[in-house]
């Protein structure tokens, strides 16, 4: 199963934000995977979001620190993914891997923002604004943990011409930390079951 994932907004390295900022990251990505459930072939493993899930299906939820996850690739699955990043950024610089920290880092960002937080995570985030995290309805996410993760390539270039995203934001973005990721995702199974076959496709 291959789909794509898109970001747009403030993604900088890892070691310069803290975890308000990834789960910003985090929350461009669930009404996308929210959508993904609703097409085949995960339109046909409704029963997976049902608790308790129906027809013998083997359900996805988690619960971590009184938050439902429901995370794409989960080891309930025996399912894994490969990510293809394209990553494209303002930079008024000659490498668009300057100013502000190297793409691994960037990646790093996405990658947390892709998986479900942890425990404490959970609990620091919903301590600094109780709003966080508050939705009762199960939260999309790609990955039950990043360790999911197998394969990874990344490429780079340079946003010439922000103001494509002026309705988005009101006015054309300055800031030039600003980026457009385009992450292709390929699930595979890392066991066939009759719970994911539908998933091979």
């Amino acid at each position: 199963m291959k789909f794509r994932l898109v970001f747009y907004g403030d993604l900088r390295p890892k070691q310069q934000i803290g975890l308000a900022e990834v789960h910003r990251v985090r929350e461009q990505f669930r009404p996308q995977l929210r959508n993904l459930w609703r097409l085949t072939p995960l339109s046909e493993s409704g029963g997976v979001r049902r608790l308790p899930p129906t027809n013998g299906d083997i359900g996805i939820f988690e619960n971590v620190s009184g938050v439902t996850f429901a995370p794409l690739v989960t080891a309930r699955w025996d399912t894994y993914a490969e990510l293809e990043v394209f990553l494209i950024r303002q930079s008024s610089n000659r490498s668009v891997l300057q100013d502000g920290g190297d793409i691994d880092n960037r990646l790093k960002t996405l990658f947390d923002a892709l998986r479900m937080p942890t425990s404490s995570e959970v609990q620091t985030l919903r301590s600094q604004s109780p709003d966080v995290l508050a939705d009762t309805d199960a939260y999309d996410v790609l990955l039950q943990d990043d360790a999911l993760v197998t394969k990874v390539s990344a490429e780079s270039d340079r946003l010439l011409d922000a103001s494509i995203f002026a309705d988005q934001y009101g006015a054309v973005p300055s800031v030039e930390r600003m980026s457009l990721a385009l992450i292709t995702v390929t699930i595979k199974l890392s066991r066939t079951t009759f719970g994911n076959i539908g998933l091979s496709s």
